[in-house]
C-alpha cells in the first residue's frame, strides 16, 4: 500500500506517523537485505567516523528585503570531514538554498563518487508494511523511490533505496558507504528538472534494530532532503544483512 502525501509534509495530519511506521517495519524486516547473498561475500565499503557529519544541516537563513541575494547553496557547506557552518559577513546576507520544488517523480539518479548510474523505479510496501524491494527481473539493480516519501526536490526527507549485492554480485549502492559529506547526488525528474543533493552526513547502524526510524523518515520536515539507504554488516552466521547504511543529503542547486 502506497501513500501519495502533499508536496509540504507538515500541512497532512498523520504523515510523519505513517513514515515511522513505515520505516520501524521496514527497519524490523531488514530493508534492502538480500537473503540470498553470495556465499563468496566481498566486504562493501564502510563509512568511517569522519565520514560521520552533521544529519540535519541548519536552515539557511532568510536574506533582509533590503539587501538582494542570488538563489545559491545553503549557508551549511561540506567538507571531505564533515559538514561546517560558514557565516556571511555582516554587509553581505546569507544565501539562501535553492526553494522545494513541486512533487515529480524521480526517473534517474547519478552519483559521480561512486559510479552510480541508475533509472529511478517507485515501490511502496509490502503486505508486511516493511519498504518494498527491488525484486529478481529487470529493475532488481535498479535505484527505487518510495513513493511514500517526497519526491527529490520536494519539502521533507525523500527516500530512496538499492540493494548492496545479488546472487549475481555486487548491486547498485554496493559502493554506498564509501560515500562522504560533500559528495553530489543528481536526481533527473519526470517535469524535466534535474534536484542536485550535497551529502552532509554518513552513517551505519551495526543492526535494523539501531535503525533510527524517526530521524530517517521524520526529521527535516521544513526544507528538501535526501536519504539513501543500503543494508550493511553482512552476517556469515545466517546469510543476511543485519544492519543498513544511510546517506544524508540536503539540497543545494536545481537545473531545469
Amino acid at each position: 500500500m502506497s501513500h501519495r502525501p502533499s508536496a509540504a509534509m507538515t500541512k497532512r495530519p498523520g504523515r510523519q506517523g505513517l513514515l515511522l511506521l513505515a520505516a520501524l517495519a521496514a527497519a524490523v524486516l531488514g530493508v534492502v537485505a538480500i537473503v540470498f547473498a553470495v556465499l563468496s561475500q566481498r566486504s562493501a565499503p564502510e563509512p568511517p567516523a569522519s565520514a560521520r557529519g552533521t544529519i540535519s544541516v541548519q536552515r539557511p537563513t532568510t536574506p533582509a528585503p533590503s539587501t538582494p541575494a542570488p538563489n545559491s547553496p545553503s549557508s551549511s557547506t561540506s567538507s571531505g570531514r564533515g559538514s561546517t557552518s560558514t557565516s556571511a559577513p555582516s554587509t553581505t546576507a546569507t544565501p539562501r538554498a535553492p526553494r522545494s520544488l513541486p512533487r515529480s517523480s524521480p526517473t534517474s539518479i547519478e552519483i559521480p563518487a561512486i559510479g552510480v548510474h541508475s533509472s529511478v523505479i517507485s515501490l511502496g510496501r509490502d503486505a508486511d508494511g516493511a519498504l518494498a524491494v527491488p525484486q529478481p527481473g529487470p529493475d532488481l539493480d535498479k535505484v527505487a523511490w518510495y513513493d511514500g516519501s517526497p519526491t527529490p526536490g520536494e519539502t521533507g526527507p525523500s527516500v530512496l533505496e538499492g540493494h548492496i549485492d545479488t546472487t549475481q554480485g555486487p548491486s547498485i549502492f554496493y559502493r554506498l558507504g564509501a560515500m562522504r559529506p560533500g559528495d553530489q547526488v543528481q536526481i533527473t525528474r519526470a517535469d524535466g528538472s534535474t534536484a542536485t543533493f550535497t551529502v552532509n552526513a554518513v552513517r551505519s547502524y551495526a543492526t535494523h534494530a539501531d535503525f533510527p526510524a524517526g530521524q530517517v523518515f521524520g526529521s527535516d520536515l521544513a526544507y528538501p532532503t535526501l536519504r539513501l539507504i543500503t543494508c550493511s554488516n553482512f552476517d556469515h552466521a545466517s546469510g543476511h544483512y543485519a544492519g543498513n547504511t544511510v546517506v544524508y543529503a540536503h539540497l543545494t542547486a536545481i537545473h531545469r
